[in-house]
């Protein structure tokens, strides 16, 4: 959707349906409209510009007459650390949800930006933007040696530049996912003091509350909005972990489902190839040497190799370790409880035994 006209949205408090309603048209065809504007009808733009106060020049610019580039961003990313401490501690839930949502937005545009200045492709306006972004990131590694030999700290000003040269020259330029993905595990936005744990309870995180005296997230370490927000600005490493955690310890199939959509895998551990030899004269008779299923043999290896060892797995490496068939199965276990529960349970039966 159109940042600037959403943000105008937000100071006037209407929603996306009423601003439909008003304008005559979908509320679908609200959420396509591009930030240049383009993808507008000159009707809606003259309606929009009437009901908000603002010029048609202003709406295709996205951002009000006189107002910089800066003060624009620091419109649209309100990412404020001191408040957001701040609202936790009270249970602000609205400001909080608020906050995590403008990290999350950041976090979209800062590595679709990312892509651009890995292509090439980046304009000059949207390097100052991606520079703007930057500061809202921690580097999780202390410092990077260049190809020259150079020792460089983040805070190094060539930093981000010889980072990224040094990922195309090992990788290759064409591996776009690759490289985005070792850049993923490098630049984490920051969450300001909060994570989850395993039982879908917010937890404090930051040294910011260790003389707090009592639990400063108190009034939301159990609300699901917030769970769920916080969940969407994890690294997909973080959310990986998470969801195969809460997959093998039980997890309910709903949010199971729902963690999938927000963007985490299910990972292949160990135990998911531990798989014992039947005796099939005994169905009760359990015994036998544990093996790895045959046709799984190179994920096997790799997961022996990989777990509880500190071992820099390659993304294609990784991507072997999704499990994508369970993923398909809770997929298709969600579609038909919620729109055929007999073939939703003739579906359970036929695949009881499906292997991982």
């Amino acid at each position: 959707m159109n940042n600037f006209i959403k943000s105008l949205m937000e100071e006037k408090n209407i929603k996306q349906k009423e601003l439909a309603e008003i304008l005559g048209i979908s509320s679908s065809m609200i959420s396509q409209w591009n930030d240049e504007a383009t993808n507008i009808g000159i009707d809606s733009l003259y309606s929009i510009s009437k009901l908000f106060h603002v010029t048609v020049d202003e709406l295709l610019d996205g951002k009000r007459s006189g107002e910089s580039l800066e003060d624009k961003w620091k419109r649209e990313y309100s990412i404020n650390e001191d408040a957001a401490k701040i609202d936790y501690i009270d249970g602000e839930k609205d400001k909080v949800l608020l906050y995590l949502n403008a990290l999350r937005k950041a976090d979209l545009k800062f590595f679709e930006l990312f892509e651009k200045k890995l292509t090439g492709e980046i304009s000059s306006a949207q390097l100052k933007e991606w520079s703007f972004l930057r500061q809202f990131y921690e580097i999780k590694i202390p410092g990077y040696k260049s190809d020259d030999g150079r020792w460089v700290s983040n805070r190094d000003k060539r930093f981000d530049d010889i980072l990224l040269d040094t990922l195309i020259n090992k990788i290759g330029r064409h591996n776009k996912d690759a490289i985005l993905w070792q850049l993923k595990k490098i630049y984490n936005i920051t969450r300001y003091g909060v994570g989850i744990a395993e039982g879908y309870e917010i937890v404090s995180v930051d040294r910011y509350y260790e003389d707090y005296g009592e639990d400063p997230l108190e009034y939301l370490k159990y609300d699901v909005g917030v769970f769920y927000a916080v969940y969407n600005i994890l690294s997909p490493i973080e959310k990986n972990n998470f969801i195969t955690k809460k997959y093998h310890g039980g997890c309910p199939l709903f949010i199971l489902h729902e963690l999938i959509k927000r963007g985490g895998n299910i990972l292949y551990t160990r135990d998911d190839f531990n798989m014992p030899n039947f005796d099939y004269k005994d169905l009760t008779d359990m015994e036998g040497d544990v093996k790895p299923a045959p046709e799984m043999d190179g994920v096997h290896t790799l997961l022996w190799e990989a777990y509880g060892m500190d071992v820099e797995l390659s993304y294609e490496q990784y991507q072997m370790l999704i499990n994508r068939p369970r993923m398909e199965q809770i997929e298709m276990e969600i579609k038909y409880k919620e729109k055929s529960p007999v073939k939703y349970w003739e579906f359970i039966r036929a695949n009881s035994t499906i292997l991982l």
